[in-house]
């Protein structure tokens, strides 16, 4: 045991400064909750990608408003309708099948919306999920054609994730990301 004790008997450590403790303590506790905040991938399953099929639809007029980029959470199904009706304004309660039949007491789901667009050719794709903490970050890509077939459409991009599967429920901040830029931020509890 030589060397682990001064000469007055007190052990080795008690030398080092206070200061220099506190310090590496400090050290030690931030490179912990970096570790925390590590981002990590989330796998999700697409449920509808492109033109949706409403249920129950027939011919009737799209009021067509030129909206942006959307991102939606559905954790429950009345959220999952909320969806729906955002996709088909004129006739509110319409059902979309893929997202309605999800067991929402396992998973929760997120839609990127491309809004209501004139022609076909447009397109929205989730690319990855990643999540930091409370932070979610849902990457996507848009095709913007210049023309197409005189139709409206409502481009969406639905995924399923496992509850599960993300490391940090609760109050959690949904950030949708284009082109290496934040479009926008939804706020939503995730139980």
């Amino acid at each position: 045991m030589k060397g682990t004790r001064l000469q007055n008997g007190a052990p080795w450590f008690s030398r080092v400064p206070k200061s220099a403790v506190f310090v590496l303590l400090v050290a030690l506790l931030a490179n912990l909750v970096a570790c925390k905040r590590k981002e990590i991938g989330i796998p999700f399953e697409t449920l509808v990608q492109g033109e949706p099929q409403l249920l129950d639809n027939q011919d009737w007029n799209y009021v067509v408003h030129y909206e942006r980029v959307d991102l939606m959470v559905a954790t429950d199904p009345a959220e999952a309708q909320n969806i729906a009706d955002r996709l088909s304004p004129e006739r509110p309660g319409m059902r979309l099948k893929e997202i309605a039949d999800v067991d929402y007491g396992e998973y929760l789901v997120v839609a990127a919306y491309f809004g209501t667009k004139p022609h076909g050719g447009f397109a929205i794709t989730i690319e990855k999920i990643t999540q930091a903490g409370h932070d979610v970050n849902v990457v996507v890509s848009t095709v913007e054609p210049t023309g197409g077939d005189t139709t409206v459409i409502h481009p969406i991009h639905a995924v399923k994730i496992k509850r599960a599967d993300l490391p940090v429920k609760g109050h959690l901040v949904f950030r949708l990301w284009k082109e290496d830029e934040v479009v926008l931020t939804r706020e939503h509890s995730v139980p």
